[in-house]
């Protein structure tokens, strides 16, 4: 039987750069820096077209910043705006698969910055592993097609850390160009996710446990350096507190109160989460027979990893027992981006594992298994009576709701009532913007007026066994009843047959 060995995993690489990388500037690069690039490439390639070409409906993330970011919105209920601009850009540039690709493209950025850190402080070698091992974590996989915030937000935590470092181990030499990547990405990291103060609390214990990282605070550069940071923050910090801190209660809300053992079930389960988030990837190294070191560098920079990778989750789970709310598990995702370069700095390195071409042949298998898997059980799951989200019919959704409309009336529906999946999967699918109001609340989708609802009707959408109306007869002051017309369509969901429901509500002109 034939099997693959190093020789030919090294022959196949080398092939592979020279007809990819010939003709490019990028030809003088290493060996560990083109596996970067081929590895990145084919995963844009894998996970873009995989949600492209199996989901007949986007994810609720992405469907909810589509209407989101149709208002340009300085923030929201839930989440800072970065999230809902950047899925308008995409949306605009190349519909639902420039977004997938998105998010894409900040996977990579993430990884980028794990490679960077990871060869900088010890070798390209180890760069490599770091990023390959995000590259197969859960956080970089299965939940990427949903453009959200934490997919948002890794990429500056990782820069962030990267950015300090440089300054760190470069001192009075660092040029501006550090200082403002590294504000800009702190910034950032505020406007993709709140949870970028645990971000913050990672640096500077990472600064101050460094005797090279305390002496840039005798520098201007660190104080101008906040103060631009704050600055650009500004917008959002003003309609946080304009808006009464929305999305605070609304992270509250989603966290399960603490009682009794949950104080230390909770954020075990927490630790355990992320542990298995990066499961996989650790088999692959004991399969590669992969040896793992107490320090394969030196102290001061063993403390800064450990610094940025485990203090901001350390800190939320501190937060957590002291406030007595819970912790989900995806609220770790950007935090525990270091968590490969730390694996990664304490494994052996890549070249050197006994097994590699084995677990290389594992983990070529799996990288193209996953996408397809996600993609492909989407397809299979549309014609099942559990079909998920991403295999609803929402083109011919929207398409009989639309028809419905036009027979009642000669205009185009300009509010859209109802849940965020259902009342965005409608405004997702049709041909022009209009404007949703989310479960029919004014505080959570507050460009929506009484006024514009009285002026133009609006259509509500909901689903259910019954015709039973989620919403009383009376929502903020607006007479749901009686309706101009009303009407369902059959569609399966959770094992049960259940009916997306439609109502016109007619314009009160006076």
């Amino acid at each position: 039987m034939y099997f693959v060995n190093s020789n030919h995993v090294a022959f196949i690489l080398d092939t592979t750069s020279k007809l990819f990388f010939e003709r490019l500037p990028l030809h003088r690069i290493g060996r560990d820096e083109r596996w970067f690039i081929l590895i990145a490439a084919l995963h844009f390639v894998f996970w873009t077209a995989a949600p492209s070409l199996g989901f007949s409906s986007p994810p609720l993330d992405v469907i909810e910043n589509r209407f989101w970011g149709n208002e340009w919105l300085i923030g929201t209920y839930k989440h800072p705006p970065l999230q809902a601009w950047l899925t308008q850009i995409s949306w605009q540039f190349g519909g639902v698969s420039a977004i997938y690709a998105m998010s894409q493209i900040f996977v990579i950025a993430t990884a980028a910055a794990l490679f960077l850190l990871g060869r900088d402080m010890s070798d390209p070698q180890t760069g490599l592993l770091a990023s390959g091992i995000y590259f197969l974590c859960y956080y970089a996989t299965i939940p990427t097609p949903e453009f959200n915030a934490n997919i948002v937000s890794a990429p500056f935590w990782a820069f962030s850390s990267y950015f300090l470092w440089q300054l760190i181990t470069r001192g009075e030499t660092a040029g501006l160009g550090m200082w403002l990547g590294l504000s800009l990405s702190v910034a950032l990291a505020f406007y993709a996710k709140y949870s970028v103060l645990f971000l913050v609390i990672g640096l500077l214990f990472a600064t101050l446990t460094q005797p090279k990282g305390r002496a840039l605070f005798k520098s201007i550069k660190i104080y101008a350096s906040t103060v631009l940071t704050m600055v650009l923050c500004l917008p959002n910090i003003i309609w946080l507190l304009t808006n009464d801190l929305q999305p605070l209660y609304y992270a509250a809300s989603r966290a399960k109160p603490l009682v009794g053992l949950s104080h230390l079930t909770n954020p075990l389960n927490f630790v355990i989460s992320i542990g298995l988030a990066f499961l996989l990837p650790v088999l692959l190294l004991l399969l590669a027979g992969a040896k793992f070191t107490k320090h394969n560098i030196d102290q001061l920079k063993s403390r800064f990893i450990n610094c940025v990778a485990f203090i901001p989750l350390s800190a939320m789970i501190v937060m957590s027992v002291i406030s007595g709310t819970g912790l989900k598990s995806m609220w770790g995702a950007s935090a525990a981006v270091w968590v490969a370069l730390f694996i990664a700095i304490h494994s052996t390195s890549i070249w050197q594992m006994p097994h590699l071409s084995r677990a290389l042949r594992v983990a070529a298998f799996l990288f193209f298994l996953m996408p397809v898997a996600v993609g492909g059980y989407s397809i299979y799951s549309a014609g099942t009576a559990w079909p998920q989200r991403t295999a609803w019919p929402g083109a011919t959704i929207t398409s009989t709701v639309l028809d419905a409309w036009k027979t009642h009336r000669d205009d185009i529906p300009k509010i859209i009532i109802g849940s965020t999946f259902e009342a965005g999967l409608v405004a997702h699918f049709l041909p022009y913007n209009t404007t949703v109001l989310t479960d029919g609340s004014f505080a959570k989708s507050p460009w929506v007026t009484l006024k514009m609802i009285n002026d133009n009707g609006a259509l509500l959408v909901w689903t259910g066994a019954d015709g039973h109306l989620p919403y009383p007869p009376n929502i903020a002051g607006i007479e749901m009843t009686p309706f101009q017309a009303t009407g369902k369509i059959p569609i399966a969901h959770k094992g049960k047959s259940i009916f997306f429901h439609w109502a016109i509500l007619a314009p009160k002109r006076k």
